[in-house]
C-alpha cells in the first residue's frame, strides 16, 4: 500500500471529526440563543428573528472555532482544514484576524435579531451601532490582512464576491417580483441582514468547493 492509499482514512477521519465538533458546537450555540430568545421574548420570535439569529450563531461559532484553533495549533491542526501545527502557525495572523472579523460580525448580527421588538433584548440603536463599530472593525481587518494574501486567496475573495452578487441578485429578484403578485411577504429588515451574511458564506464555500479547497488535507 502507497503513502497516499495509506494517509486516505486519515483525512476522512479528520474530516468526520471536524463535522461532528461543528455539529455539537453549532447545535449548542444555536440552542442557547433560541433558549434566550424564547425566554425573554415578549411574544413568539418570528421566523425572521430566528433564521437572523441562526446565521450569526454560524458566524460566531466558526469564529470561535477558528481563534481555539490558533490558540492551541497542535489540537487545531486536526480541526482546521490545513494540513498540520507548522502550516496553522505560518497561517496564524490571516486566521487570527478572520476569527476576530467573524465573532464580532456573528454577535453583531444576533444582537440586531436581540432587539427585534418581539424579543427587544437589546435596544434597537444600540444594536445598530454595535453593528457599525464591527463593520469597521472588520473592514479594517480586512485591508490590513489582504497584502498578506497569496494570489490564490485574493482569486478565492473575487470569486464568492462575484457569487454573492449573483445570488443575491437572483434572490432578491425574484423575491421582490413574488412580493408585487403577493405571493409573498416582501424581505423585512432581518431577511436582508440573513440573505446578505447568509449568502456571503454561501458563497465563499462554492468558491473553495468548486477549487476542491473542502478536500481533507
Amino acid at each position: 500500500m502507497n503513502e497516499a492509499a495509506q494517509a486516505q482514512p486519515s483525512k476522512w477521519r479528520k474530516v468526520a471529526v471536524q463535522a461532528v465538533v461543528g455539529a455539537i458546537c453549532g447545535a449548542a450555540g444555536m440552542s442557547a440563543v433560541l433558549w434566550l430568545l424564547d425566554g425573554q421574548a415578549l411574544a413568539t420570535p418570528s421566523v425572521s428573528v430566528i433564521v437572523a439569529a441562526g446565521v450569526g450563531v454560524i458566524y460566531l461559532i466558526t469564529g470561535l472555532f477558528v481563534g481555539f484553533g490558533v490558540l492551541a495549533p497542535s489540537i487545531g491542526a486536526k480541526l482546521l482544514n490545513v494540513a498540520d501545527r507548522e502550516e496553522l502557525i505560518e497561517q496564524r495572523p490571516m486566521l487570527t484576524g478572520s476569527s476576530v472579523a467573524m465573532t464580532l460580525l456573528g454577535a453583531a448580527v444576533v444582537g440586531l435579531a436581540a432587539s427585534d421588538p418581539s424579543v427587544s433584548l437589546l435596544e434597537p440603536l444600540a444594536a445598530f451601532w454595535i453593528f457599525v463599530a464591527t463593520m469597521a472593525v472588520g473592514t479594517v481587518i480586512s485591508l490590513r490582512m489582504w497584502p498578506r494574501y497569496d494570489e490564490l486567496w485574493r482569486a478565492l475573495v473575487r470569486e464568492s464576491s462575484a457569487l454573492f452578487g449573483y445570488l443575491v441578485f437572483a434572490v432578491l429578484a425574484l423575491w421582490g417580483a413574488a412580493a408585487v403578485a403577493e405571493l409573498v411577504p416582501g424581505p423585512g429588515p432581518l431577511d436582508l441582514l440573513s440573505l446578505v451574511f447568509g449568502g456571503f458564506l454561501l458563497a465563499s464555500f462554492i468558491a473553495v468547493g468548486q477549487r476542491g479547497m473542502m478536500m481533507p488535507t
